[in-house]
């Protein structure tokens, strides 16, 4: 069986490393009057957890997703499975096999 990952040849993933290479090589190159060269992101951090400690819920939400993961979303589906193959000249056994394979082996009653 085929894996879900993208398809073949999609570089989407690579576009998201780009943006975070460019951001991870900016925050360590820069710098102004008040923060050294390599600080801007722990800069950045204690400025979220100041506003976090003074009540900001974007901030505290922010914290909570990158220390423990984001909450899981629930996903309802309410699908209808149909047999659609019909034809008027049915397989031979021997196209069967070559076409599906082996047929699994059916659920056994406990």
């Amino acid at each position: 069986m085929a894996g879900t990952g993208a398809p073949l040849g999609n570089r989407n993933a690579a576009k998201g490393k780009r943006w975070e290479s460019a951001l991870t090589k900016a925050l360590a190159r820069y710098s102004d009057d008040r923060i050294k060269a390599g600080e801007a992101l722990d800069k950045i951090a204690l400025e979220v957890v100041r506003k976090a400690l003074g009540g900001d819920t974007q901030a505290i939400t922010e914290i909570a997703n990158r220390l423990d993961g984001k909450a899981l979303q629930p996903v309802e589906q309410d699908i209808t499975v149909r047999e659609c193959d019909v034809s008027v000249n049915p397989l031979s056994a021997e196209e069967w096999l070559r076409t599906y394979g082996v047929p699994a082996e059916p659920a056994k009653a406990n």
